[in-house]
């Protein structure tokens, strides 16, 4: 499949918050609820919520940071 390069980072970021926020979500309800009758509603609702925070989030961010660690100078 040959996608153009400019949809890299839409899809980079749309898929990365995708599974962050659903892992992080999953194991915040499961941590706060437990397996309770309707955890798959609670669930839902957290990682609604979690990914609507999260990808404007690392949309703005994920430039200057990547900018930030850029600037790092590694050694071997």
């Amino acid at each position: 499949m040959a996608i153009k390069r400019r949809w890299f980072r839409p899809i980079m970021v749309t898929v990365s918050v995708f599974i962050y926020s659903m892992f992080i979500s999953l194991g915040m309800a499961l941590a706060n609820n437990g397996l309770t009758p309707d955890f798959l509603f609670i669930w839902t609702k957290n990682w609604l919520t979690a990914f609507c925070v999260a990808f404007p989030t690392i949309w703005f961010l994920q430039p200057l940071i990547a900018k930030w660690v850029h600037n790092i100078k590694f050694t071997d």
